[in-house]
């Protein structure tokens, strides 16, 4: 989507964080992290590019509990699962990641 509010206060967030919708920023670099950053929810984020540097910072910058470089949105059962802020509590519904109750984790998936 282009043209896109980037303020959550007047753009809304939908009832369903699942069904938050793809902005884009104009510009590269720090607007663009900021634009991302900016909803209340962090499920998950992804990012198909053939930068290396890029896929690293976005690791780094993205506030989700999930990270997909060239990688679909697709959780699988033996790493942690879930998001931070309105995302829910963090990835502490499978296996030892229970134990992490304060921390926030972030599981990356890159595919080159």
């Amino acid at each position: 989507m282009r043209d896109v509010d980037h303020d959550p206060g007047r753009r809304g967030e939908p009832e369903d964080p699942e069904a938050r919708p793809a902005v884009q920023a104009e510009t590269e670099g720090d607007e663009a992290f900021e634009v991302a950053n900016s909803t209340r929810y962090g499920l998950a984020a992804s990012l198909f590019t053939d930068n290396r540097h890029l896929a690293h910072e976005f690791i780094q910058r993205m506030e989700s509990g999930m990270v997909h470089i060239n990688h679909g949105t697709a959780s699988q059962a033996h790493v942690p699962f879930g998001g931070v802020k309105d995302s829910g509590q963090g990835a502490f519904s499978i296996g030892p990641t229970v134990k992490d109750a304060f921390t926030n984790v972030k599981t990356v998936y890159i595919k080159w």
